[in-house]
């Protein structure tokens, strides 16, 4: 199962055109029996060697339990001293958000209406994740969530995140 999982997001990642994807060897949907800590170490070690100026992290009001712990885990690992994270976004997972613990309430958008398709095409090889519609994770569940959110913010097509912290 877990071989297949990788074998889907490397296409995607291909898809995406990713230069690195990382794997941690974590247990899915059960990082609540690893301890807080070594979660926060593997993510900060790769905060650490990526860099980034903007971090894109699960909401925290989702309903899977593993995003939220990723969500707390990035927070710590993207204290504002040691690294040059400037921004952190959390974003819209299909189901996960309305379907979560806290209402996600977009503050920010990305206009997506030149790369839907490519995120449709890189959605297509994860078939472990896609459902069939009306499932939020159904391939014209995600283009009817980017038309909403576009309509939200004057776009024809747009990825929703809530500003967790930015740094100007």
């Amino acid at each position: 199962y877990m071989k297949d999982k990788v074998v889907e997001i490397k296409k995607s990642s291909a898809v995406l055109g990713f230069k690195k994807t990382y794997f941690l060897g974590l247990p899915t949907v059960k990082l609540d029996t690893i301890p807080q800590k070594e979660l926060n170490d593997k993510i900060g070690g790769i905060i650490k060697e990526v860099d980034p100026d903007i971090l894109y992290i699960p909401y925290v009001g989702e309903l899977n339990q593993d995003h939220r712990l990723v969500f707390e885990a990035c927070l710590v690992s993207a204290r504002p001293l040691g690294n040059k994270v400037k921004k952190i976004l959390a974003y819209e997972t299909p189901s996960g958000a309305a379907w979560g613990v806290k209402q996600f309430a977009p503050t920010a958008y990305m206009n997506i209406t030149e790369t839907l398709k490519d995120k449709l095409k890189a959605m297509s090889c994860y078939k472990s994740e896609l459902k069939k519609y009306p499932h939020p994770r159904s391939l014209e569940g995600i283009i009817v969530l980017a038309k909403k959110r576009g309509s939200e913010s004057g776009l024809l097509a747009a990825e929703a995140f809530v500003i967790i912290r930015e740094i100007i």
